[in-house]
């Protein structure tokens, strides 16, 4: 992910430059989650209020019932206390289908206005082994739904079509004819039919249900819904070949016809639902809610997620009834299931708040989570993410705001970004001096050596509350003292036990190899501090001539797994890439992969680095905002016990959230049973195993000295891993030649080196 900041100080024009050049940089490495391409380039945005707040709905009165009953939505054998279905509008009304294991379990549809009023409730028959899926409901008020049961005797499943009346009466049952694989996964009706979109084809049924008619689906490789304009208008939209498409229905032709609509790339669409008002369709990404027409205009987001505070991971399902009204199904970061009515806010009542932009490109859901966190818990300041695609209308849109002067306040950086050189230009302010002044906060609280990793120049420019670890691992009596690995050492060994270059480092080629430097090792190369680079170095020929010794491809269909994963401990794998993200990851490699004592070490250099880190989440501040004491507010929080505490993935910097998480892993939790000797047994609830060439291997739960080994390498990091991908694309693209006989190390190495130092020097004269 790639964030910017503000610097009003430099020339517009200049700094517009800057960062289109960055940003170009951004989409030339590929990394980071992909958002829409050219996401509509024929009209201009629509201005809309995206803000919303949650209103109390019947389901809200169940969802605490629920709660107060089992004390959870989601119970604790892992299932859904309360299970969301399909969710419709229709005439002002919602119609939401649902189940509930604390009201009989029988599904049920809950129908209510915007406002959440004039609610009724319609049970309908279900059992253990039916299930309702779909559902749809037509302008003039009758509810359809698709019925899957299946016949453990014959065993075979069937899929009938139900209609309800006005009233909420049966009046039809259809039966479909179907094989075993067919699955109704949408469903859209009309005043006259009702359509039924499957894997394989859509079911044309008329509102009498009296004839049945069968097309097939206008593209392959689809993915997404069918739904209708709130005119009658059926349409067909989702993700097909190289873009997001949509088709609507021709009555008279029987068979959808292809619309302007087409973006082109990953729109990265989750739902496609009915439209209202100006819009044909809504579909929803991790940000927020969109509206898209069929004239092919840019897709307008109609309902910002961070702006209306709702914590939402991934949305499930969703309806609109009007274009101020929407009702979510919705999972949250913590997986949980719920619902949630949604109203437009009057803008003109909303709370005056210090708003400070936060630049990004594919926040994760926890971050998305702490932001609104921050904002509910905040009366003065309010964080508005700001994301750019990551892509050409991401550039373009970048480089316009940035030449009007709409920069960040904070910038999220990724381990890519060449931040040495931004920094030595005054892009990023200091944190050192608020790091200090905070009361709350004290440098013998952290892992030092984690925050002195993301000092530039001796300043403090990141926040960097959590990371992982990334390395190679290798029995300690083989490599014992060694901090990173080097080209000779690894020779040797190889030499020494007639080792199979397939196997010596793991199932890795020779692109793979490359990568290790050019991602964990580039600082041995590139020092962009002083604009050097060393890629003509005996160091980085001994790589080249390494690498040529490994597959040029691996073709893992015909790969001998249960071979490969024995492979460290039969001897024939000297090392094995291994990440570090918590104390359990440590005991499946000891004693698991390798069973005896291991080391770990940087990847193969010059010997110097020994592990990397890799930053879970690296927040900067513009030197030029105007609101920094603001800015801090939000950046402290993440050295807080309160974020450090719930950090989960990744080791916390925070030396006492770090030792309680070790505490953790020494005393799981467990759980008590009785076996069929009446004898009781205590047993880990998560208990991992390995299975390496058909033996299992019982992972023993961390004793102090493992959690002591780990805390050794944790404290001993100094190397952080990050990398140009341009820099790297320069390698890949001439190591080619020398890799097919046509150019020598040396002659390869010297064209890499002019090459990287001609990029350098260019990128450099932009920054100074």
């Amino acid at each position: 992910m790639f964030f910017f900041g503000s610097n009003n100080g430099i020339k517009k024009g200049v700094l517009s430059v800057l960062m289109a050049f960055i940003v170009s940089l951004c989409t030339l490495g590929g990394c980071g989650r992909a958002a829409s391409a050219k996401e509509g380039e024929k009209k201009g945005s629509e201005k809309v209020n995206t803000i919303y707040e949650v209103i109390p709905s019947p389901l809200t009165g169940i969802e605490k019932k629920t709660a107060s009953s089992g004390g959870l939505v989601i119970d604790d054998m892992g299932g859904d206390s309360i299970n969301y279905g399909t969710p419709a509008a229709a005439n002002g009304k919602y119609y939401v289908l649902y189940t509930s294991m604390y009201d009989d379990d029988r599904p049920s549809i809950c129908i209510f206005d915007e406002n959440g009023k004039n609610d009724q409730t319609i049970k309908l028959e279900g059992g253990e082994n039916c299930q309702v899926s779909c559902m749809s409901v037509s302008p003039d008020g009758r509810i359809f739904f698709a019925v899957n049961s299946y016949d453990e005797e014959k065993d075979k499943s069937a899929w009938e079509a139900v209609c309800l009346d006005k009233k909420g009466k049966e009046a039809w049952r259809q039966t479909l004819k179907a094989n075993d694989s067919y699955y109704i996964r949408g469903m859209a009706s009309t005043k006259d039919n009702t359509f039924l979109l499957s894997d394989t084809d859509i079911r044309i049924i008329d509102n009498a249900g009296k004839s049945v008619k069968k097309i097939s689906i206008p593209t392959k490789e689809f993915y997404g819904n069918i739904c209708t304009d709130g005119k009658d208008q059926v349409i067909l939209a989702g993700s097909s070949g190289d873009g997001f498409t949509a088709w609507k229905y021709d009555p008279g032709q029987e068979k959808f016809t292809k619309t302007k609509l087409n973006i082109k790339g990953m729109f990265g669409a989750e739902i496609v639902v009915s439209g209202v008002g100006s819009y044909d369709f809504f579909t929803s990404r991790e940000d927020g809610v969109y509206g898209l027409k069929l004239d092919g205009s840019k897709p307008v987001k109609v309902l910002d997620y961070i702006g209306s505070n709702l914590t939402i991971s991934y949305l499930q399902g969703c309806a609109v009834a009007s274009p101020k009204s929407m009702f979510l199904i919705s999972y949250g970061v913590d997986n949980d299931n719920s619902a949630a009515l949604v109203k437009q806010t009057d803008p003109s009542e909303a709370v005056k708040k210090v708003r400070l932009k936060l630049g990004c490109s594919g926040a994760d859901p926890d971050f998305r989570k702490t932001i609104v966190d921050f904002n509910k818990s905040s009366d003065k300041i309010q964080i508005d993410l700001v994301e750019y695609a990551y892509d050409e209308s991401g550039i373009s849109k970048f480089s316009s705001e940035i030449a009007k002067g709409n920069i960040p306040d904070l910038i999220y950086i990724s381990p890519e970004m060449p931040v040495e050189s931004f920094v030595s230009k005054g892009l990023f302010e200091d944190l050192e001096p608020l790091f200090k002044k905070d009361k709350d906060i004290s440098k013998n609280k952290y892992l030092n050596n984690i925050l002195d990793a993301y000092r530039i120049g001796g300043k403090m420019y990141f926040v960097t509350p959590s990371f992982n670890v990334c390395g190679m691992m290798g029995k300690e009596k083989e490599f014992k003292g060694t901090k990173g690995l080097t080209i000779p050492q690894l020779e040797k060994m190889i030499k020494k036990k007639k080792a199979d270059y397939k196997f010596a480092l793991g199932v890795v080629n020779r692109e793979m190899i490359l990568n290790w430097v050019m991602y964990y090792a580039m600082d041995t190369f590139v020092n962009w501090e002083k604009g050097t680079c060393s890629f003509n170095s005996d160091s980085f020929i001994d790589i080249l001539n390494f690498a040529k010794k490994f597959p040029k491809d691996i073709n893992y269909e015909k790969l001998d797994w249960d071979k490969y994963d024995a492979a460290v401990r039969s001897g024939d794998q000297l090392v094995r890439e291994v990440f570090y993200y918590d104390f359990h990851s440590y005991m499946m490699e000891r004693y698991g992969y390798f069973g005896e004592d291991i080391l770990y070490m940087g990847y193969p250099g010059d010997g110097k680095n020994g592990p990397a880190i890799q930053d879970g989440m690296t927040l900067a501040m513009s030197h030029e905002s105007g609101h920094k004491k603001e800015c801090w507010e939000f950046m402290r929080t993440f050295y807080l016990d309160e974020y450090q505490t719930r950090i989960e993935t990744g080791f916390p910097i925070s030396i006492s959230a770090l030792n309680a998480k070790a505490e953790k892993s020494m005393n799981p939790e467990t759980y008590t049973y009785t076996d069929e000797n009446g004898k009781e047994i205590e047993e880990v609830i998560d208990n991992p195993e390995l299975t390496l060439n058909g033996k299992s291997i019982k992972i023993p739960i961390p004793k102090q000295a493992d959690i002591d080994t780990v805390m050794k390498t944790l404290k001993s990091l100094d190397c952080r891993a990050r990398v140009d991908y341009n820099i790297s694309n320069i390698v890949l693209e001439e190591v080619g030649a020398y890799f097919s006989g046509q150019k020598s190390a040396k002659e390869t190495a010297d064209v890499i080196q002019s090459r990287v130092k001609v990029y350098m020097n260019q990128f450099i004269k932009i920054i100074y």
